[in-house]
């Protein structure tokens, strides 16, 4: 039997969801010097006509998880910058068209919540 030819619907997506870090972040004084958990989704959208290459894949999940640890290395402020430049590391790839990043410290709240960021950038034409 054949398998039948197949058509892209939209572009295709690699994602991360839901990878705990403890990482330095924060600008408040108990957040100096300290770190806390933060839980990363982050969802890439590849460009049109973007697909793997015999075993290698167009875009890795893998890709995702290094620029989080890059970017996590020191302390950062604000989620926001991180945010930032967690979707800037991984738009610098010719083959990412979208960044999807959500980031949530985990514990500020004491159980009464999670507070974070969501950002969406995409590569400017």
């Amino acid at each position: 039997m054949t398998a039948p030819r197949l058509r892209a619907v939209g572009g295709d997506r690699v994602f991360v969801r839901d990878l705990v870090r403890t990482i330095g972040v924060g600008i408040l004084a108990s957040e100096r010097g300290v770190t806390q958990r933060v839980r990363f989704t982050v969802t890439l959208d590849l460009g049109e006509g973007i697909a793997p290459e015999g075993d290698e894949p167009a875009v890795s999940y893998v890709d995702i998880v290094e620029a989080i640890d890059a970017e996590t290395a020191g302390h950062s402020p604000l989620l926001e910058q991180l945010a930032e430049r967690v979707a800037g590391r991984l738009l610098a790839n010719s083959r990412v068209a979208r960044a999807d990043v959500v980031i949530e410290k985990l514990d500020i709240l004491k159980g009464e919540g999670i507070l974070g960021v969501h950002m969406v950038r995409e590569r400017a034409a």
